[in-house]
């Protein structure tokens, strides 16, 4: 006996797995991309205010891993990843950056 009561089945393609089109994905690149200039360039070129770059790509890299992480279940989620491997990279450069020059002001070799 065929049961007419329940739902029919829903077709599983890549429109009805994945949440609609977004720009997180493209944004979690480009901050990524933001945030990899900000930690590589030269302290010398914003002197008086290196204290606020730093601060600002570090906030910079969270929020564009934020914005990959929770792309990931849009239809861009090669363009998710990329976003997030550049800001991973970004902040592991970013912490070596301050840990080795957390060594250097300890030892006054700066």
């Amino acid at each position: 006996m065929t049961d007419y009561l329940s739902s029919p089945q829903q077709p599983d393609n890549e429109e009805t797995r994945f949440a609609p089109h977004s720009n997180r994905a493209t944004a979690s690149v480009i901050l990524g991309f933001l945030g990899l200039f900000l930690v590589l360039s030269p302290l010398e070129w914003w002197r008086e205010a290196a204290i606020l770059v730093e601060i600002i790509c570090f906030v910079t890299l969270i929020v564009g891993l934020l914005l990959g992480l929770s792309a990931l279940k849009t239809l861009r989620r090669g363009v998710a990843i990329f976003g997030i491997v550049l800001n991973i990279l970004g902040l592991v450069i970013f912490i070596a950056h301050f840990a080795i020059g957390f060594y250097l002001g300890y030892h006054g070799l700066l």
